[in-house]
């Protein structure tokens, strides 16, 4: 099943890895990022997993990085425009 995750994370290189390497970690496969800078400070992350897991799961491990400062499951039809939009605009 496909899940879309809006991050903002601070503008750190770690945090995109880190947050990447937990997903990783428990079973989803990212099939989707989108990366754009909301300023000096803070990044916006979109991101697209795929598992058979419970996104819950995964929802619940990003909230405990130090660097994620704010994280939203999408909708699932909003998702997918999303998704699309982010792939007409590569």
């Amino acid at each position: 099943m496909h899940h879309t995750l809006a991050l903002v994370v601070d503008h750190h290189p770690i945090a995109v890895e880190r947050v990447l390497q937990v997903a990783r970690y428990r079973g989803f496969n990212v099939v989707g990022l989108r990366l754009t800078q909301d300023d000096a400070t803070q990044q916006c992350l979109l991101l697209e997993v795929s598992s058979e897991r419970n996104i819950e799961l995964l929802v619940k491990q990003l909230a405990k990085i130090f660097h994620v400062l704010e994280l939203n499951l999408m909708p699932l039809e909003h998702a997918t425009s999303s998704v699309v939009q982010l792939r007409e605009s590569l």
